[in-house]
């Protein structure tokens, strides 16, 4: 905009001196020319050509102070234009003054808010567990359970918030080293094994041997318990989820695949947009915070990867990781399944 207004005002600017330049020379250097040959040539004294200079002397005149005025004009935009743009700087500086100041916040909190969420989870287990010697009334073993399961459900919201802030803050530590992708994939599968059973969805694993990556094992980790879990959570009784792993040229693909009940191509940026419900009534059937795949995705992009999801609503979902391969010559040995497939 400074630049645009900059380029008119030059151009007003030499439009004026050549106007100028104009007037003086025709009032000047052509006045006695033009008059020495009207007074050679009596026949045309009708045009009145002895005052013809005068007149190109006014048109010069006057096209100056038409350029003068307009010059005006485009200073007083200009200087209008310039101080709009140092309310909206200072506005924009306000917003990401508070923005910073948000993340800060939470992922200062990340401390204060774990710690007795560990405690609370650590003393249940204790009591659901009996640790410390039979409990009298039964009942109590099954609310010890209930505050065990409900407090890490609380903690895994928390630790999604304040990986975001931390993400948006720029404050989120990466330690990238060879990472075997059939250890991940079997890790996940532990992990959501039961939740699959419960719910009486079949876990199938296709993977090839010894994939290796360059990535943070635990954001990797993270970023497929949290794109599995979600193919879980969102897939019927009777359907199915497969995790696999392959090689495509340079790149590495971890994969997940469910029957569940899918995404419009409409909603998948919601999707993929943290704390967006593509079920926003207060009366939606799963839960969650909308936390799962956006903060998967950035995992995966802030260690060189992509994460895309394609997905048809009624038919099922994929969502596919891809980094690319380590060129690291280190290997790791993988991970023994030590799992059983639920249907």
């Amino acid at each position: 905009m400074v630049r645009i207004f900059s380029a008119r005002r030059d151009l007003v600017y030499v439009t004026l001196v050549a106007a100028i330049a104009f007037a003086v020379v025709i009032a000047t250097d052509l006045n006695e020319m033009v008059v020495r040959w009207g007074a050679a040539h009596p026949q045309f004294e009708w045009l009145g050509i002895e005052e013809l200079p005068m007149g190109f002397a006014l048109l010069g005149l006057g096209t100056g102070w038409f350029g003068f005025r307009r010059w005006r004009q485009y200073s007083e935009e200009n200087k209008a234009h310039l101080r709009a743009l140092d309310l909206l700087n200072v506005a924009m500086s306000e917003v990401v003054a508070a923005n910073q100041a948000k993340t800060q916040f939470l992922a200062a909190m990340s401390h204060e808010l774990r710690t007795p969420l560990n405690a609370i989870l650590g003393f249940s287990e204790l009591i659901r567990d009996q640790a410390v010697g039979p409990m009298v009334t039964p009942n109590y073993r099954e609310y010890a359970g209930d505050i065990h399961d409900s407090g890490k459900h609380l903690l895994s919201i928390v630790n999604g918030i304040l990986d975001m802030a931390q993400l948006e803050a720029g404050a989120l530590t990466f330690e990238i080293a060879p990472t075997d992708l059939s250890a991940v994939i079997h890790q996940v599968v532990r992990m959501i094994a039961h939740r699959a059973f419960d719910g009486r969805v079949k876990i199938d694993v296709a993977i090839a041997d010894e994939i290796i990556v360059d990535a943070d094992h635990g954001k990797l980790q993270q970023a497929f318990l949290n794109v599995a879990h979600n193919a879980v959570k969102f897939t019927p009784p009777g359907g199915s989820v497969t995790l696999g792993c392959r090689i495509e040229g340079d790149m590495a693909c971890l994969q997940v695949t469910d029957t569940g009940i899918g995404i419009a191509e409409s909603d998948i940026p919601a999707a993929l947009t943290p704390f967006c419900q593509i079920d926003g009534s207060l009366q939606r059937r799963y839960e969650g915070t909308g936390l799962g795949l956006p903060l998967a995705k950035r995992y995966v992009e802030k260690q060189g990867g992509a994460l895309t999801l394609e997905s048809r609503l009624g038919l099922g979902t994929i969502v596919t990781i891809t980094l690319p391969l380590s060129s690291s010559p280190h290997r790791r040995q993988p991970v023994e399944a030590d799992y059983e497939k639920t249907g």
